[in-house]
């Protein structure tokens, strides 16, 4: 969404958008992406203006509002960096699920190959020429 849009929508002067983006952008709060020609918000980001637009709309000072949602972002990150804290030993737990596997399976193919060859001693000589061989027989009679 660009910025007059923006304005348009939330019945806010088009001056005082620009000002909220650019104070949210400097704290890495939002980023925008900015054209030859306009400024464009993507729809996460417009979030985080409106969450601004509803504390300053509260009475909250700019810069009290401003402060307050990087305080949030900050406490997100923290939240973002244990719940990777967390996969990484998920994943760490898995691999070595998964070599143990691996182990189990390498012991029982090698069961498997070792019955196979019982087995093929254990069978009858196969007989040669067998079905074939008596029409073979036959037409040279």
């Amino acid at each position: 969404m660009n910025l007059s849009d923006l304005a348009k929508t939330r019945s806010v002067p088009y001056s005082t958008v620009r000002k909220y983006v650019n104070a949210l952008a400097e704290r890495g709060l939002i980023y925008p992406e900015v054209g030859s020609r306009s400024v464009t918000i993507h729809d996460n980001d417009v979030e985080v203006f409106d969450e601004l637009l509803r504390l300053v709309r509260s009475g909250i000072s700019f810069r009290s509002a401003i402060d307050r949602l990087s305080e949030k972002k900050r406490f997100d990150q923290s939240d973002t960096v244990s719940y990777f804290r967390k996969i990484e030993k998920k994943i760490d737990s898995l691999e070595e699920e998964n070599r143990k596997l691996r182990e189990i399976v390498q012991v029982y193919l090698s069961r498997i190959e070792s019955l196979e060859s019982q087995i093929k001693e254990l069978m009858p000589p196969k007989k040669k020429g067998g079905f074939w061989k008596i029409f073979k027989r036959r037409k040279k009679v």
